[in-house]
């Protein structure tokens, strides 16, 4: 076996010497969620005692970003045995893989993509978990990390992945990232003066901003669909970490932009007014536009008057297009709030709004989008899988007499008249209804890159 392997690093070294350029690809993790096969049956026919998957794992490189198949395909062999996530180690070999694998390539480098094939396998039992090709890794792009996260028509969640890439040798110029503009130039020509003044950056998201040295505040930019939006920028200077806020919740504001009442086609724009403390909606165009055009992860906060209750944390979030009905994406790193589930999570499901309701769950159980307990008016949109969140609902500020407890912004049943509120599952309760009767008086939900990451201390409750 050691033979074997010093023969077969040989046979690298000599190929990685001759080639034009070489990818050096590092796996960072992958994730089947809570066990799920294709089919949408567990790995374990004993899933509900704990048994997870055994995955087995083969990774491949495809040398163009229009590839649909990889041609270098390499072994990991048997990854986990009972469990549904593995982080790979640094200079760790899995089988035929070394993490980082180098995958060397001919002529100019022009990106690539990532072919995944995983398999449960138990004896001689294979079972698909998932097969499916990354989306395009331009050329621009030679040195980075990202998650992807492929959802699985026949199965209730998607899978992750999480690589980086590091690429040498003939490569083409990448674009440079935005930077400040040059100051104004003024030149006399026959006595003529004509000032000629840069045109303004523009950025893309808030970590264009953090890249310039700016710090928190409110930043217009610009989306890949054209869209130009004012979004809040929360940043950390010293880590030059930020995040770009798509949805806030609170007391400033809230008379004035009660996203609650909003309808199908209100929720597809951005709506409110972006700021650190006011109630603000990107809109679902602009989201998808915003999630696929990388990789973001999402964090949500949320407080009961100046006292944080949680921080969750969402791995490479998407949000579908308008002829899926804005599905929503994404990995849980917690068993509660959009993970939550019962009998599935709020990943995977349409979004729905007061005159549009497009949950698999009937409206008459979905209570948390009823008002006063009836199944014709709706409250606020979200995407409603479990109907136990709700993070656009009715507003109750903290003095509201709706409340029986403010300091855990319990509501009183008899008294919220105007539905349940703002709600995120934490846990419990495990029957219906399945939420909890708590609406937090301060929300946010923000977009941020897997690195740097988010913004350390974020304390959006003061």
């Amino acid at each position: 076996m050691g033979l074997y392997l010093f023969a077969a690093t040989l046979a690298v070294l000599s190929t990685v010497a001759n080639a034009d350029y070489v990818i050096s690809l590092q796996l960072n993790e992958y994730n089947v969620g809570q066990g799920f096969l294709a089919d949408g049956n567990h790995c374990s026919d004993y899933w509900f005692r704990g048994s997870k998957c055994n995955i087995n794992l083969k990774v491949g490189i495809g040398f163009s970003p229009s590839d649909t198949t990889c041609d270098k395909i390499v072994d990991l062999g048997n990854v986990t045995t009972n469990a549904n996530r593995v982080v790979f180690g640094d200079d760790s070999v899995y089988k035929d893989w070394s993490n980082p694998m180098l995958f060397p390539g001919t002529g100019l480098y022009q990106g690539f993509v990532l072919c995944v094939e995983a398999n449960d396998g138990r004896g001689t039992t294979v079972q698909l978990i998932d097969s499916f090709t990354s989306p395009p890794v331009p050329a621009t792009s030679q040195a980075d990390f990202t998650f992807y996260s492929h959802p699985r028509s026949n199965s209730p969640e998607p899978t992750l992945v999480g690589f980086a890439w590091i690429v040498k040798g003939d490569v083409p110029d990448p674009h440079p990232t935005p930077s400040t503009p040059a100051p104004p130039s003024t030149t006399t020509v026959f006595g003529q003066t004509t000032t000629t003044t840069a045109p303004p950056i523009v950025y893309h998201d808030c970590n264009d901003v953090v890249n310039n040295g700016k710090t928190s505040g409110v930043y217009s930019i610009q989306l890949p669909n054209g869209e130009t939006v004012d979004v809040y920028c929360e940043i950390d200077s010293k880590t030059k970490t930020a995040e770009t806020v798509i949805q806030s919740r609170g007391e400033t504001n809230a008379a004035e932009y009660p996203i609650e009442t909003l309808n199908f086609d209100g929720f597809t724009k951005p709506y409110g007014e972006a700021s650190a403390t006011g109630n603000f909606w990107l809109g679902l165009e602009n989201m998808h536009s915003l999630t696929t055009s990388k990789a973001y992860n999402m964090v949500i906060r949320v407080c009961c008057g100046n006292k944080l209750v949680t921080t969750q944390f969402y791995d490479n979030v998407t949000v579908g297009d308008a002829d899926s009905k804005y599905i929503i994406n994404g990995i849980a790193e917690q068993p509660y709030g959009l993970g939550f589930k019962n009998p599935s999570t709020d990943f995977g499901k349409k979004f729905s709004a007061n005159d549009e309701y497009n949950s698999v769950v009937p409206p008459a159980i979905c209570k948390i989008a009823a008002k006063n307990g009836t199944t014709n008016e709706y409250i606020g949109g979200w995407w409603f899988g479990t109907c136990a969140n709700n993070l656009n609902g009715h507003y109750y500020a903290h003095d509201n007499e709706a409340f029986s407890d403010k300091e855990t912004c319990t509501l009183n049943k008899t008294l919220s008249a105007n539905g349940p509120g703002i709600e995120l599952q934490l846990g419990s309760p495990v029957a219906p209804p399945l939420y909890d009767y708590h609406s937090y008086t301060r929300v946010r939900m923000s977009l941020y890159t897997p690195s740097p990451g988010i913004v350390p201390n974020s304390n959006i409750c003061k």
